[in-house]
């Protein structure tokens, strides 16, 4: 079936969030070994891309000294009155708008949820750029009129298009091709695949929409195609899978509508995106993303409660890797500072500074290790037998780069606060202790990290589509003492991700429905 009749209903408009939906060897793996690109052809890139073609109602002649879209692009990040644009594509936490000069994505839930194409509208606040797009954030928006909008013939999303879109990152109306795995196109026989959150038939198709992403200098680039359409409704009766996979978790979990969708994240409460769970005001969500390469770099939960990070969630994959040095300590900007470690002080608690997501794991550049030194990325750690070489976490963490691998190992890593008796027998209480110049601090009686990757570990395939028995995830669980120093990863430490779930109350790997969360094999991983 080839479908490529264009429609105006906009389906689909993936968040900011989902930029990053996908999997390196596919794209989680911006570098993929291979040199930047320095004089890439591009034969189909428009020869002004930042004069978008504007069929419908004609656009407003700005006067020459006016603000455009255009000039707020050449002038970068700052805070701008724009007095007017056009909604041309609409979705959930965001709009693309037009004024005739360029594209611009504007991003903000409250601001954006009453748009409609065709609404003109006047534009007040700040813009700042992710993955390399100029993008509005947390306007002020003022609707000023209605218009008609018809769309310009999409610029189609070809190898020498991507190579020269690694050079200049934009929102475009793009053409690509697809099908239910998930919308792919293929740069030097590597398969670059996009995000979807709607249904898509079997089949080849044609995908057309606004299309935003981010590109490195390197050839693996994102595109996430923001809305798409078929030109026919799919078979409203299709035939039963034959073979259907097995459904591992007998409790799934639908993902919250304002959570991104990748591998490693824990179920996150917080429906209206505003960083605090729905019903608990002491828990708080923040993600953070490379300053320099855009790509995300952890997901942290952060209790206001214990002070102390609940679980970190990250992927783990060579390219993050490098020779950056290790940064200083400082408060997480996206969490309020007083409810973290006022100092990088231990006050003689007999513990150190713990990393969750450790910092050689993001060594690839200085901006990107200085994250994982934010105090929501540290606990308190016993420092003698625990977080020490030879210690019992150390040892762990050691097996765990054994497990990177060239498809992304997926890692949760967590911190419990009740009574706990870990596999070896030994008990930890809990209790509170001086740590960062606080004496409210929760002494942490369990840490866990959870793993998931595919079995291969080459597949070059998101895991999303593999099927159960292409992956494997456990949970690897220490009680927090002295008492494990030497003691290396073994069966008795493991259990299954569901069991975990029962202990901690938190839900993993939600957006992976294949995971066998319900089953572990200890040999699985050489253990």
């Amino acid at each position: 079936m080839k479908i490529n009749t264009l429609t105006k209903t906009l389906l689909v408009l993936a968040s900011a969030f989902f930029l990053f939906g996908c999997e390196p060897d596919t794209p989680d793996d911006p570098n993929s070994g291979k040199d930047p690109i320095e004089n890439p052809d591009n034969p189909d890139n428009p020869d002004n891309p930042d004069e978008p073609e504007v069929p419908g109602d004609p656009y407003p002649e700005p006067d020459p000294d006016a603000l455009t879209l255009a000039k707020v692009i050449a002038q970068g990040e700052g805070t701008y009155d724009l007095d007017y644009a056009r909604v041309v594509a609409v979705g959930k936490f965001n709009i693309v708008v037009c004024d005739g000069t360029a594209n611009m994505l504007v991003y903000d839930k409250e601001q954006t949820s009453g748009c409609k194409v065709g609404d003109e509208i006047s534009l007040s606040g700040k813009t700042t750029t992710f993955n390399g797009v100029p993008e509005w954030y947390d306007p002020e928006i003022t609707k000023i009129g209605t218009a008609t909008v018809a769309y310009p013939e999409p610029v189609e999303i070809t190898d020498s298009y991507l190579k020269s879109y690694s050079k200049n990152p934009e929102i475009v109306y793009g053409k690509a091709t697809g099908s239910k795995q998930g919308y792919t196109v293929t740069l030097d026989s590597e398969k670059l695949y996009t995000y979807y959150n709607e249904y898509v038939p079997d089949g080849d198709m044609t995908v057309y929409g606004y299309t935003i992403g981010y590109a490195s200098k390197y050839y693996n680039t994102n595109f996430v195609v923001t809305s798409y359409s078929t030109g026919e409704d799919p078979d409203p009766n299709p035939d039963p899978d034959p073979d259907p996979d097995p459904k591992p978790d007998p409790d799934p979990v639908e993902p919250s509508a304002g959570m991104a969708p990748w591998a490693e994240l824990p179920l996150i409460l917080d429906e209206d995106n505003n960083g605090v769970h729905d019903t608990n005001p002491n828990i708080y969500y923040a993600s953070h993303f490379s300053p320099t390469k855009g790509w995300r770099n952890y997901t942290v939960c952060f209790s206001g409660e214990h002070h102390v990070p609940l679980w970190v969630a990250a992927p783990r994959h060579a390219c993050y890797e490098g020779g950056a040095d290790r940064s200083g300590y400082s408060h997480d900007p996206k969490i309020p500072a007083d409810l973290q470690y006022h100092s990088k002080s231990t006050n003689g608690s007999g513990c150190n500074k713990g990393h969750m997501l450790g910092s050689h794991e993001r060594t690839v550049d200085a901006a990107t290790n200085k994250q994982v030194f934010y105090y929501t990325n540290i606990a308190p750690q016993l420092s003698s037998g625990f977080n020490t070489g030879g210690g019992g976490w150390n040892l762990l963490e050691d097996w765990v780069d054994t497990q990177v691998c060239s498809d992304t190992l997926y890692v949760v890593i967590g911190a419990y606060f009740d009574r706990y008796t870990d596999g070896y027998g030994h008990t930890v209480a809990p209790k509170t202790i001086e740590f960062g110049d606080r004496n409210d601090v929760s002494f942490p009686t369990m840490f866990y990290y959870l793993l998931l990757r595919s079995k291969k570990g080459n597949t070059g395939k998101p895991i999303t589509s593999l099927s159960s028995s292409e992956i494997k995830c456990a949970a690897f669980v220490r009680s927090h003492t002295n008492s494990l120093k030497g003691q290396r990863p073994s069966k008795a430490e493991m259990m299954t991700v569901s069991d975990l779930e029962k202990i901690t109350g938190f839900k993993y790997f939600v957006n992976v429905p294949n995971a066998p969360k319900t089953s572990m094999n200890a040999s699985d991983w050489g253990l």
